[in-house]
């Protein structure tokens, strides 16, 4: 009997691999996918990519890297004229091969999680978005976009101001939101200005004084939030198409409320009349908050555009104003779904290297603590001016954007990883190399980065999942290094030294 079963099972297991080889088609077989940490809502459309070649300011990476690496960099249909340009170049000594280490498997939360002055959707005292990230997924990429006449003449006359053009009450209340919220930060920063100009002097009466400034300053928030809360949920049944994205959007509203009326109570309960240097930490840090929260509020405004933008088949006519980080005046979020839609519209088989680095400026919250969001505004300022002068724009599609926050992107058509890897580096170095002067005071920034390469049937989602994971991988391995990630993981990279010059950079 026990005989009779093995033949059985036996049977059954060669039949399931005669089904899978013969019967059915490959398209079924089951293929192992990689599963990318959550991230928030970028998701290009995969539309059709102009263009090759360019590396750094100063001479092509084939004239600074191995030789196996400038192929990997052009590509292999350039193999020969990679080699020419090597054997062309001054003589210099070529460095090694930079050489990768594996990186041990850690936590899922890394530790020392920084964030910035300008944004930060993982503040240390900031509960995660799970919940807001869970809706951004499910609810609003099928919906399609209608025209609703119900909006409110003062905020038409707030996108006119701007010349911008909106196709319903949904898209005009995320644009109102996301113009409100940044004249909502500019006067909280001006209250964190005012006392650090009095930081270690400050009085009672002070203290009670910018304490009260905040009050009012978050009261007249939370009453324009509600107005808007308020106009969309009375006519959220009139809205078709957009029931579950208004939704969304009085969640994120609500969502921010009550942590903005949380932050706010601590406020509230400083004895100002107590140690000043205590009190004044704490207003700072709450001061902090609040400002995480409005990058917060406005990074989920500028996702809901772009969804909306990207379903609407309007990605190519989205506002030039959405697309430019007001800070750097570099590409934004929005510019970074751009710019890979034209990088795709050339190449729609996808036939191209393309691979990125994300740089991630390292213990930016401490920057912040140390000399507020003024400074490190003028800080982000000047890496985006540094990253952009240290890329080569007179050919190819490299590009650069503030991925947010403290992070910036770069982006490498016609690349391979191991090039991407070595542009980074230089990038890396060089930071690593500036001194930032604020009036006679030094400061010094590094960052790590995270490099990968988009493969042919990758999901934007993964792929930024990937950066993202190399990028932690390199904070876990020591910070101020690099992570390069070939398809196995990340690993730590030992790069040459490419002898960078220092620079001083006035802030």
């Amino acid at each position: 009997m026990i005989s009779l079963i093995i033949i059985i099972a036996l049977l059954n297991t060669a039949l399931g691999f005669v089904m899978a080889v013969y019967v059915l088609p490959p398209s079924q077989l089951p293929i192992p996918r990689f599963k990318p940490p959550k991230i928030s809502l970028l998701r290009a459309r995969h539309q059709p990519h102009p263009d090759p070649t360019s590396l750094l300011e100063g001479g092509s990476l084939a004239d600074e890297i191995p030789i196996e690496t400038a192929a990997d960099t052009i590509g292999d249909s350039s193999l020969e004229k990679a080699q020419d340009e090597v054997d062309q170049s001054p003589a210099e000594k070529v460095p090694e091969l930079p050489t990768l280490e594996p990186v041990e498997s850690g936590p899922e939360s890394f530790p020392e999680s920084d964030d910035s002055a300008e944004s930060s959707e993982q503040g240390e005292s900031i509960p995660a978005e799970d919940d807001v990230h869970d809706l951004l997924d499910g609810r609003i990429s099928a919906e399609p976009i209608e025209s609703i006449d119900q909006i409110p003449q003062e905020w038409l006359s707030t996108l006119d101001e701007y010349g911008i053009e909106a196709a319903g009450l949904v898209e005009v209340s995320a644009h109102v939101l996301r113009l409100e919220v940044g004249d909502y930060r500019d006067r909280i920063v001006r209250v964190d200005n005012e006392l650090r100009k009095m930081e270690g002097r400050l009085k009672a009466e002070q203290l009670q004084k910018s304490i009260d400034e905040l009050r009012q300053i978050n009261q007249t928030w939370l009453t324009k939030q509600a107005e808007s809360a308020n106009h969309l949920g009375s006519r959220i049944d009139t809205l078709s198409g957009h029931q579950a994205t208004s939704s969304l959007l009085l969640d994120i509203l609500e969502n921010q409320q009550a942590r903005i009326e949380t932050l706010f109570s601590n406020l509230a309960e400083l004895d100002v009349n107590g140690d000043p240097a205590t009190c004044e930490r704490r207003i700072f840090t709450e001061i902090r908050q609040l400002l995480d929260l409005a990058h917060l509020l406005r990074d989920r405004m500028f996702e809901m555009l772009l969804i909306i933008k990207k379903t609407a088949n309007q990605l190519a006519e989205i506002n030039h104003s959405m697309t430019i980080d007001k800070l750097t005046n570099l590409p934004n979020r929005a510019g970074m779904e751009k710019m890979f839609y034209e990088l795709f519209l050339s190449d729609p088989s996808r036939s191209r290297q393309v691979s990125c680095g994300l740089m991630d400026l390292d213990r930016f919250t401490r920057l912040m603590d140390q000399y507020g969001p003024d400074v490190c505004d003028r800080i982000l300022r000047a890496v985006g001016i540094l990253l952009d002068s240290l890329l080569r724009k007179n050919r190819g599609f490299d590009r650069i954007a503030r991925f947010d926050g403290q992070r910036f992107l770069l982006l490498m058509a016609d690349t391979g990883p191991r090039g991407a890897m070595s542009a980074m580096e230089r990038f890396r170095q060089t930071l690593e190399k500036t001194k930032f002067d604020l009036a006679d005071q030094i400061i010094k920034v590094t960052a790590q980065c995270g490099v990968a390469e988009l493969g042919p049937t990758e999901t934007m989602e993964s792929f930024f999942g990937r950066l993202e994971a190399a990028t932690e991988a390199a904070k876990r391995e020591g910070r101020n290094c690099t992570a390069l990630d070939e398809g196995h993981g990340p690993k730590k990279v030992i790069p040459p030294n490419y002898h960078i010059r220092g620079r001083v950079m006035m802030l």
